[in-house]
């Protein structure tokens, strides 16, 4: 798409990044669609066949198209088969992952497991950071738990996007009484050239100023925003604290400093105002 190269999405439910923050999948669906990317939803790809123009795709919802390269990203499953699990009496689940307790232990005591293996968070540093409990765990006599509530998340999209804690609905459904402040702007780095392509600031707080429960970031940097933002939320900053800190100007991260009235909020789970 960058590069002048036609591009199709194909993604099989309605809105692409399940499990994000509405606003931050409507907002990036909105950015692709503006560069051209053509989004196809709700179907699968059936099958594959070479053709005079490259590959012709077969859609599991009857339709036909022709591509010139198709790359697929569609998870993975954990690698356990013909480890000899069953001779440990260790049984993996249906996605062929095996079961660990808060500690990494599995249904046989002498053995540990961490990483994607246990089919948990499937991230590089999450990882690392099971491996590291696990060691002071177990060498430092030291039982270590990991927490897996916020776990900061960078998609390195076009624009970026940087995420952290609950979204709007899990916020709604699990604190009932919420504040949402969202900050939609063009930034500075936009304004000297002709890009039109607004960031997005979201935050989610309890309510009248109080715990952090969610943060959201469309746009330049945002990877690099969150991992600093994850700071202060593990320490349980609240909006409040977010207010007494004093902005960088001019920079597109003081709009989670400055900002300071509620978009609107929910009251027992319903959305008022």
């Amino acid at each position: 798409m960058g590069l002048g190269v036609d591009v199709s999405l194909i993604y099989r439910r309605d809105l692409i990044l399940r499990n994000f923050d509405e606003d931050v999948r409507k907002s990036l669906e909105q950015s692709l669609k503006a560069r051209g990317l053509n989004l196809i939803y709700q179907t699968n790809i059936k099958e594959l066949q070479k053709s005079d123009e490259g590959i012709s795709v077969n859609f599991s919802d009857g339709k036909t198209a022709e591509f010139g390269a198709v790359m697929f990203a569609t998870g993975r499953v954990p690698y356990t088969d013909n480890l000899g699990l069953e001779s440990a009496n260790i049984v993996a689940n249906s996605n062929g992952a095996i079961d660990v307790d808060e500690f990494g232990q599995t249904m046989c005591p002498s053995i540990y497991a961490v990483g994607d293996v246990t089919g948990k968070v499937q991230l590089t540093p999450v990882a690392i950071r099971e491996g590291a409990a696990f060691a002071e765990t177990i060498f430092n006599n030291n039982p270590t738990k990991i927490d897996y509530s916020l776990i900061p998340t960078a998609v390195f999209t076009d624009p970026e996007i940087g995420t952290i804690g609950l979204s709007e609905t899990e916020s709604a459904d699990k604190h009932k009484d919420i504040d949402i402040y969202i900050a939609r702007f063009r930034p500075m780095i936009n304004t000297l050239g002709s890009s039109q392509e607004k960031m997005l600031f979201k935050l989610i707080t309890k309510k009248n100023g109080g715990r952090v429960l969610g943060c959201h970031i469309m746009g330049h940097g945002a990877g690099e925003m969150i991992q600093l933002v994850a700071i202060p939320m593990m320490m349980g900053a609240t909006k409040a604290d977010f207010d007494k800190a004093i902005a960088v100007h001019p920079t597109a991260a003081e709009e989670l400093v400055t900002v300071k009235a509620p978009n609107y909020t929910y009251e027992n789970s319903v959305k008022v105002g």
